[in-house]
């Protein structure tokens, strides 16, 4: 189930998420957070969830800081939804799977 979610570097950030056509799910987060890492297996459940409707990357912010500085990250885990490059919504902190499907279904219309 993991496999579904892609981990990208800062150097795909802009090829990944904000030239991609289609909605594009980022899971900012530390591997040192024990908050992202709970959010581990849930993200991997909606990637499977939503597979077909969007995708779904991670990029660690310790060791790709650029573009956690330009979005203003300063906790983790924070998911942000991108559409055809563009933010349509963030979210910050631990969500279940249900929670999360909820959160994703009124912005993606599914």
């Amino acid at each position: 189930m993991e496999s579904l979610v892609a981990d990208i570097i800062e150097e795909q950030f802009a090829a990944d998420v904000i030239m991609a056509t289609g909605m594009v799910l980022v899971k900012f987060w530390a591997p040192w957070c024990g908050n992202s890492r709970k959010m581990i297996p849930v993200y991997a459940a909606v990637a499977q969830q939503l597979q077909g409707k969007l995708r779904c990357v991670r990029l660690d912010i310790d060791h790709n800081p650029t573009p956690s500085r330009r979005y203003g990250i300063r906790g983790v885990p924070v998911f942000m939804l991108f559409s055809n490059g563009h933010i349509v919504d963030t979210r910050t902190g631990v969500m279940t799977e249900a929670e999360c499907l909820v959160w994703l279904a009124g912005l993606m219309n599914v």
